[in-house]
């Protein structure tokens, strides 16, 4: 477990092998998965057991990469997944929340400091394509950042998304009416009931600029977010409010978003926000979250 403190922070990072960040989903590096603001506000959980597939381990601040090169091999030739590893195709496709036997993992190398690890996640070419990965992340007051890199050491061009996962959840509250996401950067939203992703009402309504869930429910609701009214801004911001409790976290994603997806289950919050990552081979790109917690107890 690596700890990084400020005098209002303390975020715990998973170190990549050591549960739960033993997963075959999820970027090993900068697994974040506990976060607590001036020693009593707790805003990580882990994912839900209710949903329709097994669950994947996740747990707190923690990303993933989407690239199925699966298609492209027969069954028992390898495949990569991005900060994970090489995985072995079975009889189908990959799947999400298969755990894979005999995984070649991604050596990944860190370095910590009091408020400050840095991860560097090895590339192991497999089919011409080789990704290679830095991540900072480091604390400052309330504030969590998380600075990533990819560089296309392969032979191919390389094209995934990326996004945190964000399984939050302020103090334990179930979810309920008190939750609310807000989203200052879109347009109005209105005050109607939502249609998830399968076409049906869903728990969110609309807000004004966010959604509120509608009533108590341990049952999923997942929506896609309508971002064509957004504007050209620094950063994409999302804060997530617990009006009971008084406390928030808000998100802010230093990309122009290729999506955003909200749902909810159980006791978790979910924003996820996506950066489309596209590189030629020798091309490197940078990208930045930040995430800072509060609360109205002391103001």
């Amino acid at each position: 477990m690596i700890l990084l403190s400020t005098p209002r922070l303390r975020v715990e990072i998973t170190e990549p092998g050591q549960r739960p960040n033993d997963t075959c989903r999820f970027d090993r590096a900068g697994y974040i998965s506990d976060v607590t603001l001036d020693g009593m506000v707790h805003f990580c959980s882990s994912e839900p057991r209710n949903l329709w597939h097994p669950c994947t381990g996740g747990r707190g601040l923690c990303c993933e990469f989407l690239a199925d090169y699966s298609r492209e091999v027969l069954p028992g030739a390898y495949f990569p997944k991005f900060g994970v590893g090489l995985f072995p195709r079975g009889d189908e496709p990959h799947i999400f929340y298969r755990r894979y036997e005999n995984m070649q993992e991604f050596p990944v190398r860190v370095t910590a400091s009091e408020n400050q690890v840095f991860f560097e996640t090895e590339a192991i070419p497999c089919r011409g394509i080789a990704l290679k990965l830095k991540k900072t992340v480091s604390v400052h007051d309330n504030v969590l950042t998380m600075e990533t890199e990819a560089c296309n050491s392969g032979e191919r061009p390389v094209s995934t998304r990326e996004y945190c996962h964000n399984f939050l959840c302020i103090n334990g509250m179930s979810l309920g009416p008190d939750y609310s996401i807000e989203l200052p950067d879109l347009g109005d939203f209105g005050t109607d009931t939502q249609i998830d992703i399968y076409g049906n009402p869903c728990n969110w309504c609309g807000d004004g600029h966010g959604f509120t869930l509608s009533r108590s429910s341990a049952e999923v609701a997942y929506i896609h977010v309508d971002l064509s009214s957004l504007h050209e801004t620094e950063y994409f911001t999302w804060i997530i409010r617990h009006k009971g409790d008084g406390a928030w976290v808000e998100g802010h994603d230093y990309f122009r978003p290729d999506g955003m997806d909200i749902w909810a289950a159980d006791h978790i919050v979910s924003p996820e926000v996506f950066y489309l990552l596209a590189l030629e081979p020798g091309e490197s790109k940078y990208w930045k979250r930040t995430w800072t917690f509060e609360t109205d107890k002391y103001l």
